[in-house]
């Protein structure tokens, strides 16, 4: 059985770094220290839902892939911006985006879930 502290950090430095990320980026749109950011990546400390939730949109991912030590970023996005040039209130507006896409997938996979050929 594998450490969630580890999954979810290797996750999301997985993810961060995807993105073009710093951890000085996470960390200023969650409002945390940096090093708390280096200690979730390193598995010494954990984040609570609601901050995973936030990194669910701003890396544009289901909660399952920041948990799950076999995710393998299914869901994917393409995702274009210079990470060099982000303020903090870039990455607000980013992970606006990223909870309209997650909101949609939802609603697509609950419509394709409920069409039973109607």
């Amino acid at each position: 059985m594998t450490d969630i502290n580890a999954t979810v950090g290797a996750n999301v430095r997985r993810m961060r770094k995807l993105r073009g990320l710093t951890q000085e980026h996470v960390a200023c749109y969650l409002g945390i220290d940096q090093t708390l950011v280096s200690k979730v990546e390193n598995g010494q400390r954990s984040l609570g839902v609601a901050a995973l939730e936030k990194l669910c949109d701003l890396f544009f991912c289901p909660l399952g892939e920041l948990i799950d030590e076999s995710a393998q970023a299914s869901s994917e996005k393409a995702v274009a911006f210079r990470a060099d040039g982000i303020a903090p209130e870039d990455l607000d507006g980013i992970a606006a985006v990223g909870r309209i896409v997650r909101n949609l997938e939802d609603l697509t996979a609950l419509e394709k879930a409920t069409d039973h050929g109607a």
